[in-house]
């Protein structure tokens, strides 16, 4: 390629810029053992460049771009599995598997134009998460290529120590997907000028067994796309329970990612909260004007902003630090490394090590490494053969595995947390503890914490919500009041609007 081609791979979807030497296609996974076993620059993989946390930026990098990886084999009908290349984007498998009345069911925000690979090391989820679980729950086994530039079959046990690592250890070639039947998905709106009404309803939703998403756009965003300026309530659902099978509601949900950026809205965060602590979350955004929309399924909310808020951007990130919330549903890369803490830290630092010992991929991604058990390794430029630089690597990175105490003690922590086999009389206290702490963080989640409060908080009814005698409170244990269970039992019939064709919570 030339400098001008190369300078398109110095940036991805999160507009951080970095500095790329070379840019190399492989088309088979030989060609990328070769390039790993010759290459004395830092190797950064890259799929489609969807990347929001800028996990695919070089560093004066070697680029091994794995798009024309893109084979679709060994459709098995019976067993519900398919094996894909890594550069295989998910709208292209879909399309292969429409043909055959399958799907894979992982659709993330930017609506099919991530690869498999990219999906892969990033664990991606989206908004049927409360279903679905995310990537990991689909992956039956993982071609990968690690540092040293061996093949490695990882099986389902393993899968974690690839899936959400974010290519810091090594390149995914390919995988083995589960996939499943073709199901032809319906959708409900519920509109609502009340937050309370519209989360009390969703309580009751989440236990629905063909309910699979369960979306909520903020007012402001409702009239950023061209909608009523009220929430707005999407329900999912795995059957033809839901009144919409196609239209601008569906059009708009999926291309939500890119009404966004057209709208200027280039910078999405997330937080993961408890449903109880949804709602004090959503007034403090409210509050300070900041716009969002939120999968009320899995309890994450996505704040979004223009490039002139970015002081609003960092007081939100300081907030959820400080809550130690969780915010890595786009992955870490280089903007969220800051989250990753304490024994997680660790715990990345050993599967890096153990895959990658050279540090020879997606340097300072995830996780710090300059100061920490990679620093007093370097790779030095030698006119060597490959084989004797093999070598002397590999000498050097078992001298200090041997001599560093920090790594030993790196390796014990996580030998005993993960590998070591509990007695059922610890593993009953392990599994009582765990029962309080869910609750208990509920509690200490918002305390102490001020959030602003309106001058007028009250909310007149519209026409299309003439509802008397609504109960706002939102139960602690699920319970609705006759009211509620009347308004969810329309959203799950579709009894909305019968006979008037003028109500708008059809």
């Amino acid at each position: 390629m030339n400098k001008k081609e190369i300078t398109c791979y110095e940036t991805d979807a999160s507009r951080l810029i970095g500095k790329a030497e070379k840019v190399v296609f492989p088309k088979t996974i030989k060609e990328i053992k070769d390039f790993i076993k010759t290459a004395d620059l830092d190797i950064v993989p890259r799929g489609a460049g969807t990347s929001l946390v800028g996990g695919c930026i070089p560093n004066n990098s070697l680029i091994i771009d794995v798009s024309k990886m893109n084979k679709v084999l060994n459709l098995d009908k019976a067993n519900h599995s398919i094996y894909v290349e890594a550069g295989v984007t998910l709208k292209e498998l879909n399309e292969k598997l429409n043909s055959f009345n399958f799907e894979f069911p992982i659709n993330p925000l930017n609506h099919g134009i991530s690869s498999l690979g990219g999906m892969i090391a990033t664990n991606a989820s989206d908004n049927k998460s409360m279903r679905y679980g995310d990537m990991s729950d689909w992956i039956k086994e993982i071609d990968f290529i690690n540092g040293r530039g061996d093949l490695i079959k990882i099986s389902k046990s393993d899968v974690k120590d690839v899936c959400g690592m974010e290519g810091i250890n090594g390149i995914i070639a390919g995988a083995k997907l589960k996939i499943i039947p073709k199901i032809n998905r319906t959708l409900s709106v519920f509109q609502s000028d009340k937050l309370e009404e519209v989360l009390s309803i969703t309580r009751r939703l989440k236990l629905e067994k063909e309910v699979i998403s369960l979306e909520l756009f903020s007012k402001e965003l409702s009239k950023i796309l061209n909608l009523p300026e009220k929430y707005h309530l999407l329900v999912g659902f795995d059957s033809d329970r839901g009144k919409i099978k196609n239209g601008d509601i569906l059009k708009i949900r999926d291309n939500l990612f890119f009404m966004l950026y057209k709208n200027e809205y280039y910078n999405i965060e997330n937080g993961k909260f408890f449903f109880d602590n949804l709602e004090e979350f959503i007034n403090y955004l409210e509050q300070n004007r900041i716009f969002y929309f939120a999968n009320l399924g899995s309890g994450v909310v996505y704040p979004i902003f223009k490039d002139d808020e970015e002081e609003k951007r960092q007081e939100i990130l300081e907030f959820l630090k400080k809550k130690n919330i969780k915010t890595n549903l786009f992955g870490i890369g280089l903007v969220k490394k800051e989250f990753t803490e304490g024994f997680d830290m660790k715990v990345i630092q050993r599967v890096k090590l153990r895959y990658d010992p050279f540090n020879k991929f997606n340097k300072n991604k995830l996780i710090r490494v300059e100061g920490g058990i990679f620093e007093t390794y370097k790779i030095k430029k030698k006119k060597e053969s490959p084989e004797k630089k093999m070598e002397s690597l590999i000498k050097n990175a078992e001298e200090i595995e041997k001599e560093s105490l920090e790594i030993k003690q790196i390796i014990k922590d996580y030998e005993d947390t993960f590998d070591s086999e509990l007695s059922k009389d610890k593993m009953k206290i392990i599994e009582d503890i765990a029962k309080d702490i869910p609750k208990k963080i509920s509690e200490e989640m918002f305390k102490n914490t001020e959030i602003p409060k309106k001058e007028n908080n009250e909310i007149k009814d519209t026409n299309d919500f003439n509802i008397d005698n609504l109960d706002n409170k939102i139960e602690k244990r699920g319970k609705l009041s006759e009211d509620e269970e009347k308004l969810v039992r329309g959203v799950m019939g579709n009894m909305f609007g019968k006979g008037d064709k003028d109500d708008n919570r059809k």
